[in-house]
């Protein structure tokens, strides 16, 4: 059995080395590594052994790696995840104090000097919201750093650019799965909001928010922006969906299986949906999910989202974040003002925390 799967990883790796980089780990030089970062740019990379999480930190010029215990580390992400969840209190604070010590403090002084920082994570970190993490003088590590996350950097030199010759927005906005109780006025609300702002838009809602329009008409659009429910398989990655509006003879079910069949030329995919950056916490790195299939598809960028979201704030994190980007600024950085206006009005990191990017640095 592990020569068959030797000989279909070759297979793969030859005929889609785009696609084997996104549903496989292979190991990279530290050099090659090296070459994907920006200028100003850092990586934390981190590797889970059978008893210690290790670190490395990647600059332009050198490595340095530190060994930690990995005793409790799901358990301390899930509790800081739960304290999060209740927005009305600061018990939040101690555990992102913890963990910023537990996951940055050791290399510290060395990331501190760069603007950029991009993470690797590992196991239950993929559901970590980096962006509310505390430092010793209670600042929000998104308040010094621009974040983007990756499910490995080998990814980075197989994801070409494919720039879409338009900058039109594709928004679809809470698609009508026939159930009263699946309805998101908020996600509607926003959409209507995004494109109220945006003259360059295509808008559908409800019963037209389908999945067979989408796959029709997503690789026309340099953004695509999707207000809906979300779901994430960690069973079953491939089995991960965005759940639009259904057709005679479609479920409404946008699966990875389906994205990986499309070709995109976004620069932007934001999916404002529940939960499609992550699946439940489990011990394993197995996101092969959403991020990945849009990345695969052709999008330079994604950002989703770590946990069910607040509507106002979301809408008000979202237009800030595009408006930024009209500025001129790029995704991730976009991302990161928006959210720290956002703290102006929201202060606790429920409401700003959840949104992480993932992709190429423009």
């Amino acid at each position: 059995r592990l020569a068959a799967l030797a000989r279909a990883r070759r297979d793969l790796e030859q005929q889609a080395p785009a696609l084997a980089s996104l549903v496989t780990v292979r190991p990279v030089s530290a050099a090659q590594l090296q070459k994907t970062l920006a200028p100003g740019e850092a990586a934390l990379v981190f590797q889970q052994g059978e008893n210690e999480l290790y670190t490395f930190l990647l600059t332009g010029d050198e490595i340095k790696a530190t060994a930690a215990p990995l005793a409790d580390l799901i358990d301390e992400v899930s509790r800081f995840r739960e304290t999060l969840a209740e927005f009305d209190s600061d018990d939040y604070r101690p555990l992102a104090a913890a963990l910023y010590r537990r996951l940055l403090g050791p290399l510290e002084a060395e990331i501190m000097p760069y603007q950029r920082l991009t993470i690797v994570p590992a196991g239950s970190l993929y559901y970590l919201p980096f962006a509310a993490l505390l430092d010793g003088d209670g600042h929000f590590l998104v308040e010094k750093v621009t974040l983007r996350v990756l499910p490995n950097l080998s990814i980075v030199p197989l994801l070409g650019r494919q720039t879409a010759a338009a900058d039109q927005m594709l928004i679809f906005g809470n698609p009508d799965r026939g159930d009263p109780i699946m309805d998101l006025p908020g996600a509607e609300e926003e959409a209507l909001v995004l494109a109220s702002r945006n003259p360059r838009h295509t808008l559908y809602l409800r019963k037209e928010a389908s999945a067979v329009r989408f796959r029709e008409v997503a690789a026309d659009y340099g953004y695509i922006h999707i207000a809906s429910h979300g779901e994430f398989r960690s069973d079953d990655p491939l089995e991960s969906r965005l759940l639009l509006a259904p057709s005679p003879d479609d479920s409404g079910d946008l699966r990875v299986n389906d994205l990986y069949g499309l070709r995109l030329t976004s620069r932007l995919v934001v999916l404002s949906a529940c939960e499609t950056a992550l699946s439940r916490i489990s011990p394993g790195d197995e996101m092969i999910g959403l991020q990945r299939a849009f990345l695969y598809a052709g999008a330079e960028g994604m950002i989703g989202s770590l946990w069910s979201i607040a509507d106002e704030a979301t809408v008000l994190v979202m237009t800030n974040m595009y408006q930024k980007i009209e500025a001129g600024l790029d995704a991730a950085e976009a991302l990161r003002q928006a959210q720290r206006l956002g703290m102006d009005e929201y202060p606790h990191p429920f409401f700003w925390a959840p949104f992480i990017y993932t992709g190429l640095v423009s």
